[in-house]
């Protein structure tokens, strides 16, 4: 037979680790810092706009680094993309060279309507004028610059999650792994990611078709 007095001090137990968990999610949610279109996920754009996700890998030890961008449009379909090496002494630089390489392509191919998306907080905050950080200050400014070109132009940050398939490009291209034609003829791990990613947009639209 159950001892009583285990069963409630069991009962209390579970009580207090669910409320100190309740507390700590409150005070995590609110450190997040006050930046609009926080995902989790890669979210489709606009079906008039393109997204543009960029990343680059970088190592003190890596010289260069390898910059990369993917643009999808509102179906999660991959338009286009491009990957390089570049010198950058810094992660924080290396991830402001992406996302000026993926401005100023968008611009050259003539998109009006386009969203730059990166897993870097502070870059983003230092593209809305939120937050200006010296050590990148000469690239944002060249990214506003070519930025004023667009007819709608946005800048939002993801977490890693959501930015996943640019970050697997640009470390396939520091490992040297990624094939010329990987936008033509996504490889099979490329692939994998972006049917998953609009495997999850499907199966979100359902979610809230039936709510």
């Amino acid at each position: 037979m159950p001892n009583p007095t285990a069963t409630i001090n069991k009962a209390i137990h579970m009580c207090s680790e669910y409320y100190l968990a309740t507390v700590n999610l409150q005070n995590q949610t609110r450190a997040i810092p006050k930046v609009r279109n926080v995902a989790l996920h890669w979210r489709p754009p606009p079906a008039d706009t393109f997204k543009c996700n960029s990343d680059a890998s970088w190592s003190s030890s890596s010289h260069p680094c390898a910059l990369a961008f993917v643009v999808r449009d509102c179906r999660g379909t991959l338009i286009t993309g491009h990957a390089k090496k570049a010198p950058a002494f810094s992660p924080l630089v290396a991830e402001a060279l992406a996302l000026r390489e993926s401005v100023v392509v968008a611009y050259n191919l003539d998109w009006k309507r386009v969203i730059f998306e990166s897993d870097n907080l502070n870059l983003i905050r230092a593209c809305r004028k939120e937050k200006p950080i010296a050590e990148i200050q000469m690239i944002v400014q060249d990214i506003l610059t070519v930025a004023e070109g667009f007819i709608h132009c946005g800048f939002t940050w993801v977490q890693r999650k959501g930015n996943e398939v640019a970050h697997h490009v640009s470390q396939a291209m520091i490992r040297e792994t990624l094939p010329l034609s990987w936008v033509s003829q996504p490889p099979l791990w490329l692939r994998n990611l972006l049917i998953a990613t609009k495997t999850f947009l499907a199966f979100g639209n359902t979610f809230v078709s039936n709510r």
